[in-house]
C-alpha cells in the first residue's frame, strides 16, 4: 500500500506516474492504490496499449531490462526481460511497443504478450524516449551519436538519417 504523502502526490500530477528515484509504478485514486516494483530506476512513465479489450493496459520498463505489461487495478499480466536496460521513454503503438535500450537498440515488442519482434541497431546509446506517430503508423528513435531511424511495428525500416551530432530528445 502506498503511505498518505505518496497518494497525495500522486493524486496532485496525475493518476498513473513513478516515484523517483524508486523503481515504482503506482496509481492512486479515491477509490483503490497500488504500486508495481521493477528491479531498477523507471526513466520514462508508463504507456497506454490502445485497443485492449477488458479495460485499460499500460506497459512500464527498467533500467535492468525488465518490461511489465500490468492493467489499471495493477494486476501484473506479462513481464518479460530484455537484453539490456531501457533508459529512455518507451512508445506504445497500435500492436507494438518499442523500447529503446542501452546497448541493444530500439527493441519492438508485441503489445499483448511482450514477445520480441526485432531489433533495430542504432548508434552507440540511444539517448532520448521512443516516439509512435499516429498519422504514419511509425516509430520514431535517435541516438546518442547522430542516427535517427523511422520503422513500422515489424521492425521494418521505412528510413534512416545521420545527423551531425548526436540526439538527446525526442524525435
Amino acid at each position: 500500500a502506498l503511505s498518505s504523502a505518496d497518494r497525495d502526490f500522486l493524486r496532485a500530477f496525475r493518476p498513473y506516474t513513478i516515484l523517483a528515484p524508486t523503481p515504482t509504478v503506482a496509481h492512486a485514486a479515491e477509490s483503490a492504490s497500488w504500486k508495481i516494483n521493477l528491479a531498477k530506476k523507471i526513466w520514462g512513465a508508463p504507456v497506454e496499449i490502445e485497443g485492449t479489450a477488458g479495460g485499460r493496459s499500460f506497459v512500464a520498463a527498467d533500467g535492468a531490462g525488465d518490461i511489465v505489461l500490468f492493467d489499471e487495478s495493477g494486476e501484473v499480466r506479462r513481464r518479460a526481460k530484455l537484453a539490456s536496460g531501457v533508459f529512455a521513454g518507451i512508445a506504445s503503438g497500435k500492436d507494438a511497443v518499442a523500447a529503446p535500450t542501452s546497448t541493444a537498440g530500439l527493441v519492438l515488442l508485441d503489445a499483448r504478450t511482450l514477445v520480441e519482434r526485432a531489433r533495430v541497431r542504432l548508434g552507440p546509446a540511444l539517448g532520448a524516449d521512443a516516439v509512435f506517430d499516429v498519422a504514419s503508423g511509425l516509430f520514431y528513435a535517435a541516438s546518442s551519436d547522430g542516427d535517427v531511424v523511422a520503422v513500422d511495428s515489424t521492425g521494418t525500416e521505412r528510413w534512416r538519417k545521420k545527423l551531425a551530432s548526436g540526439v538527446f530528445a525526442a524525435p
